[in-house]
Formats: structure tokens, sequence, C-alpha cells
């Protein structure tokens, strides 16, 4: 484990992120813009295709990914507030991989960290 980072309470994960909703719920509907939307929209303006990467959360690891995404889907996804039209032309299952699991963690680890959106995302990207 890298000593520089926090342990990641996998318990606690899901609650954490049901507390930023307000904060991602402009996201979920494509309300605002940010930098993994701009990434997955550049890629598909460029190739033509959708990337369906598969995002790492950072220090997150996959148990943290799967987290992330199984809260976000309970709670963008199943309740319909991610729709094929505000996701466009992602559906909401692409949007929710290409873009919230990746602003979601950028998010814990500001909290984690006391650190801006661009550390953050520099943070993340480093521990892939």
């Amino acid at each position: 484990w890298i000593s520089e980072y926090p342990m990641v309470d996998f318990e606690k994960l899901s609650v954490r992120i049901e507390n930023l909703k307000e904060t991602l719920d402009p996201i979920a509907r494509n309300e605002v813009t940010c930098y993994y939307r701009d990434k997955a929209m550049s890629c598909i303006n460029e190739v033509g295709i959708r990337n369906y990467s598969n995002p790492m959360p950072g220090y997150y690891g996959p148990k943290g990914q799967s987290i992330i995404g199984e809260t976000l889907q309970k709670i963008y996804v199943n309740t319909e507030i991610m729709t094929n039209e505000s996701c466009a032309p992602q559906n909401p299952i692409a949007y929710l991989f290409e873009v919230m699991i990746s602003e979601t963690a950028v998010r814990l680890i500001m909290d984690d960290l006391g650190y801006e959106y661009d550390k953050a995302r520099e943070t993340m990207n480093k521990n892939l």
C-alpha cells in the first residue's frame, strides 16, 4: 500500500458517494461541463465510436470501481435520472463508465486529501 494515500474504508464508500449527490447531480444530468465528459466526447468526435473505457479510480482500485459503479447505477440509472436523452450520444451505462465513475473518484480523492480538482485528477491518473 502506498503510504501517502489514506486507507479506503470500503464499507463507508457508498454512503460517501450518496453524500456527493448534490455535487454529482448536474454532471449526471449533463448540465455542466466536466473533464471526463469532454474527454469522452473528444474520443467520440475523433474516432466516431464510443470508447467504453474501463475507468480505474486511482488508489480506490478495482474494488472501489465496483462499489462506485454500483452506487452510481442505483442513484442515477435505476431511477432514470440519467436517460438516453441526457447522456446522448452515450447511453446511461456508457456515461456512467466513461464520465461518472471518474468524476466521482476525483471528488472522493479531493475529500480524502484536501486537494483541488486538477491535483486530485492528477493523483488519480498517477495511480492507474
